[in-house]
């Protein structure tokens, strides 16, 4: 639905963007990630046709972004919406399905927009009242105004409060249960963990890591035992299975050389007496491997 493929983008001799390749399927939500001047909004620009790539190809519904019918069927809401403070919120809304469909927007089907994305305003109410909050909102209601079937959004949370935050996340899970592809840019990386499906990372201009978030947080075969009882002789028994054992508030962290020998662990516990209350796996955060790639080191 949203396809990259070797894309880049230079401005004079430095490269913005280079040799960008990944692609979001339907029901699937993907986030870009990176610092300011990792190159996410001339991604994002490259995407919807609002700059020529100076290199590769970028596709929405397997339609070249250059062509101006490849964003029918596509939303998208900028992270700081220039909202016309004249209108209402109808009105804005009517506009752009004006633009999108060519035909008015009823005030049913607005209000039920303004509805799902938890806008609360009165008809009237013209949008240079709106808080930054409200607005971010109508952007994304906008967004979503012909029923698109991708979605690019850059910073969709941001001016929201925490219960906005959650009513949005919930939303856009909602849209990936209705098969909706959406590249969603954020640097709020506790939202991204709890809704997205894969995330990109752009350091400089180029893709530094990708991949599903339980597996770029998986800090190899590291796990976490509690027992009931530790002991040395259980300790140095692991030691002989484990390539590193280290205490650990009720137990060890042990770092193995696969999954295979997880059942071996139990076995030693087992033979020990030593009472296995949990086995699970040590994970970082987001933020964790996130810091990681931005200072060169490896997640």
């Amino acid at each position: 639905m949203i396809t990259a493929r070797g894309l880049g983008k230079r401005y004079g001799a430095k490269w913005a963007l280079r040799n960008l390749s990944f692609e979001v399927k339907e029901g699937e939500i993907v986030g870009l990630l990176g610092p300011n001047g990792a190159g996410k909004t001339t991604t994002v620009k490259l995407l919807l046709g609002l700059a020529s790539p100076t290199e590769g190809e970028a596709f929405l519904r397997e339609r070249p972004a250059a062509d101006p019918n490849s964003r029918e069927g596509a939303g998208y809401a900028p992270e700081q919406p220039r909202l016309p403070g004249y209108l209402t919120l109808h009105g804005y809304l009517d506009y752009h399905h004006r633009l999108a469909r060519g035909a008015p927007l009823s005030k049913d089907a607005s209000s039920g927009l303004a509805t799902r994305v938890g806008l609360n305003a009165l008809p009237g109410q013209r949008l240079s009242t709106f808080s930054k909050g409200m607005q971010q909102r109508a952007a994304l209601a906008a967004a979503l105004v012909a029923e698109p079937e991708t979605l690019i959004l850059d910073e969709p949370t941001s001016g929201l409060d925490p219960i906005g935050r959650k009513e949005v996340r919930d939303l856009l899970l909602a849209l990936k249960r209705e098969g909706k592809a959406i590249l969603m840019n954020s640097h709020l990386l506790s939202e991204v963990e709890t809704c997205c499906d894969r995330v990109l990372i752009l350091k400089d201009g180029a893709l530094v890591s990708e991949g599903r978030l339980d597996e770029l947080t998986r800090r190899g075969c590291r796990v976490q035992l509690t027992v009931a009882k530790a002991s040395q002789a259980l300790a140095d028994d692991l030691a002989k299975l484990a390539l590193a054992v280290e205490p650990a508030s009720g137990g060890y962290l042990l770092d193995l050389p696969g999954e295979s020998v997880i059942p071996e662990v139990a076995g030693i516990v087992a033979r020990h007496e030593a009472g296995l209350l949990s086995l699970s796996p040590v994970t970082d955060s987001l933020e964790d491997v996130f810091h990681k790639l931005m200072k060169g080191d490896a997640p």
